[in-house]
């Protein structure tokens, strides 16, 4: 099958990762999504970090009852720092039936050769790009040919509307005005963070 891995802290997630994961599913021709919450990012500090339990289930909330997504506990169950390069060599050990495909904004692809061990990542996935933050298609597709010349990258770049939604900008807004990012994240997320009273 063709899987989809969408990675990220999702601290919360929201509207705008369901958004790419649908996206890619659909231009990628995907079987399936699976969700995977980073367990400790090493490129992210991690004071607003919330627990990996409360991230894992609001993933799991958010993707409740939708055909072919999952929420996935494989990178919060291994120890130390989380790797991009590490988790899809693991999973392309373990799954070697699954062709996988790893989902990223268009910002993340114009750093890619910046990760850690790009080479081992590109050996083991092809990546669904979305353009993000301002760049252009020609940027994006100059980066892409870059990256396979230097790598073996192989990218496909998928096209969705721009939200103006980051999930910094929705920790901020519930500490002020919950009622405003009820819009941008699913009902049963939003009343998480309430009942739990995240990110207060």
């Amino acid at each position: 099958m063709k899987i989809g891995i969408m990675g990220g802290t999702f601290n919360p997630i929201h509207n705008g990762h369901l958004l790419l994961a649908e996206t890619a599913k659909k231009e990628g021709n995907l079987d399936e999504i699976w969700f995977m919450p980073s367990g400790l990012p090493a490129h992210k500090s991690n004071s607003e970090l919330i627990s990996s339990d409360h991230r894992l289930a609001m993933v799991q909330l958010a993707v409740n009852g939708m055909a072919n997504y999952s929420a996935s506990s494989y990178e919060i169950d291994r120890l130390g720092f989380t790797y991009t390069a590490d988790t899809m060599e693991g999973l392309s050990n373990e799954f070697p039936e699954h062709e996988f495909y790893f989902i990223i904004g268009g910002d993340s692809l114009m750093k890619f050769h910046h990760w850690v061990k790009p080479e081992v990542i590109s050996k083991h996935t092809s990546l669904l790009a979305a353009g993000r933050n301002g760049y252009s298609v020609e940027d994006l597709q100059k980066q892409a040919e870059n990256l396979y010349h230097l790598f073996g990258t192989k990218v496909t770049l998928i096209s969705m509307p721009e939200l103006n939604i980051s999930s910094n900008e929705i920790r901020n807004c519930i500490k002020h005005n919950p009622e405003e990012i009820r819009k941008d994240i699913p009902e049963s997320v939003y009343n998480y963070i309430l009942e739990h009273r995240l990110y207060l």
